[in-house]
């Protein structure tokens, strides 16, 4: 709970530093600060502590299910053991939330830009989505040695020890240690 806190308020506390740049002043002299409210709400939202449970795990599914036995089978073939599946877990829940942008896509929010495949075949075709997912992910850990950094650059593109990204980090190896103990 503390650490929800602290970090809900240092959003907060972000979010008004940045919105100043979107004050605007209307005729009489009021400050209009609908940027700030939206940004305030967005933070909250995005904010909120982030979890995948035992229980929820218990409840995906058919096709969800399908997804995760073959983010299980892939990751472990190409040795990454679970992390692939809980990137699939911590990107969409296994597919259950589509990206709002149409920069990532699939399962596993695959970049359009740096893999060259259309959202729509991402979208369609979780096999592949979680195929390239692999892919990228050795890339990254070939590149970087080590795997928090490899987990942080999957989701970055690259900049790694950013707050944010240490964050994204936490939730994947949560969700693989859940994994785990379900699957062994």
């Amino acid at each position: 709970k503390v650490f929800l806190i602290n970090r809900l308020r240092n959003s907060l506390n972000n979010t008004i530093e940045y919105s100043r740049v979107f004050y605007t002043t209307n005729f009489k002299g009021e400050i209009k600060m609908k940027a700030l409210y939206t940004m305030v709400l967005l933070c909250t939202m995005l904010n909120a502590q982030w979890t995948f449970t035992k229980k929820e795990l218990s409840k995906i599914t058919p096709k969800q299910e399908v997804v995760l036995k073959k983010a299980i089978k892939v990751g472990k073939k190409a040795n990454l053991g679970l992390k692939l599946a809980a990137i699939a877990v911590v990107e969409t829940k296994l597919g259950k939330y589509k990206s709002t942008t149409r920069k990532h896509c699939g399962v596993t929010q695959i970049s359009t830009r740096y893999s060259g495949i259309p959202c729509k075949v991402l979208e369609s075709n979780p096999d592949l989505a979680i195929k390239v997912a692999s892919d990228s992910l050795k890339y990254w850990l070939v590149r970087h040695k080590n795997m928090k950094k490899a987990i942080t650059a999957y989701n970055s593109g690259n900049p790694i020890g950013n707050r944010n990204f240490n964050e994204y980090y936490r939730m994947v190896i949560m969700v693989e240690e859940l994994l785990k103990k379900e699957f062994g």
